[in-house]
């Protein structure tokens, strides 16, 4: 990963899995880690992702949910978050 302030790369991990599935759903769950960054042992993103079909069409939507979830009280948490 580049472009991270105060440095100039950084090791990047993302775990996923698959949280729910059927023939017109699909709903996948990742977990991004960036410990290199300041504060990034901190805090984690979450992002889920929810890929929907329509019946009797040719559509997909997908939709993606992004939240960061911290492991404890960081000073910079509100700038972290924008």
């Amino acid at each position: 990963m580049t472009g991270a302030p105060f440095i100039s790369r950084s090791r990047y991990f993302k775990t996923q899995r698959i949280v729910s599935r059927s023939d017109s759903r699909l709903e996948i769950l990742s977990f991004n880690r960036t410990p290199d960054v300041p504060y990034g042992n901190d805090f984690y993103l979450q992002e889920r992702h929810v890929i929907l079909t329509i019946p009797n069409g040719n559509k997909v939507i997908v939709v993606a949910f992004n939240k960061p979830n911290f492991f404890k009280n960081v000073l910079f948490k509100n700038q972290i978050i924008s």
